[in-house]
């Protein structure tokens, strides 16, 4: 299989032109196609004028690689076709139908058999026209939409309320850019707004964020208004030395979990809050057929 020498002239005289194809272009430096397609019309990608891109070749004389980019039109002077990362109108909503900008790559097993001029991919085999309608399906299908909501769990109920409480924004862009950066770029100087611990401390002794200090004595306050039904008013002295050891304990566990924000925040390099932070930097789906 592998002693006939695949060409983009191969691949191209193996695909038939569909009625929604523009252009079609051989690849030059590997053997494959560029197809620049027209969106379905009456849709809203076609309305706003953008096409498909696709972009499909063979890697080793073998394995099958490619993807399908959103793109605008070529424009009247011949510039184009300029590549669309997000589709703003469907951007207002995580749930909302999206078209998967996406690249796939050996990985996932897709292997053109040069001797029936076939793509066997999960055991079965495609023509090329096929397997490209296989990718424009999940183009269309919105591969990424669990990736999506996950990574809007992880922000809005882990990362987001984390940074809150050690007084920074996770959606102010510097923020969250140097957060990631300074963790993998040695060296990285940090530029506009950062994550430090408090400039003022509570006492003038403990170090706790303003935010986590808010949080927790609300949470404290809801027993205690209970408990101050139930027991005698005096109990609750400020000269109580009872209730002034679990104040300074209370106030020692917030600096240590200050502390600790910030450790995993700023400082800790395989930190936990860095891990689930780069689980939100990558979509990744596999192929549906």
């Amino acid at each position: 299989m592998d002693n006939i020498k695949i060409s983009s002239q191969m691949i191209a005289s193996i695909y038939n032109k569909e009625e929604n194809d523009e252009d079609i272009f051989e690849l030059t430096d590997k053997p494959g196609l560029q197809i620049i397609r027209k969106y379905k019309q009456g849709t809203a990608p076609a309305k706003d004028n953008r096409r498909m891109f696709i972009i499909l070749y063979i890697k080793d004389n073998r394995f099958v690689s490619g993807g399908i980019n959103m793109v605008k039109a070529k424009e009247e002077d011949g510039s184009g076709y300029e590549m669309i990362f997000d589709d703003e109108k469907a951007d207002r909503s995580f749930l909302r139908q999206k078209y998967a900008n996406f690249f796939f790559d050996d990985d996932e097993m897709a292997v053109f058999d040069s001797s029936s001029q076939k793509i066997i991919f999960r055991n079965n085999k495609y023509s090329v026209n096929e397997f490209v309608s296989v990718l424009v399906k999940n183009h269309l299908s919105d591969m990424f939409r669990l990736n999506r909501i996950m990574i809007f769990l992880k922000n809005y109920f882990i990362l987001e309320p984390l940074f809150w409480l050690a007084d920074a924004n996770y959606k102010d862009d510097n923020i969250r850019i140097n957060f990631l950066l300074q963790k993998n770029i040695t060296g990285y100087k940090e530029s506009g707004a950062k994550i430090e611990m408090p400039k003022e401390p509570f006492f003038k002794y403990f170090d706790i964020y303003k935010n986590a200090l808010m949080f927790f004595i609300i949470i404290i306050l809801n027993p205690l208004l209970w408990l101050s039904v139930s027991l005698d008013a005096s109990y609750f002295n400020i000269a109580n030395p009872f209730l002034l050891f679990t104040a300074f304990l209370f106030f020692a566990i917030l600096e240590k979990i200050s502390r600790y924000l910030f450790l995993n925040i700023k400082e800790k390099k395989d930190s936990f809050v860095y891990k689930i932070a780069q689980t939100t930097l990558n979509m990744r789906s596999k192929l549906k057929v």
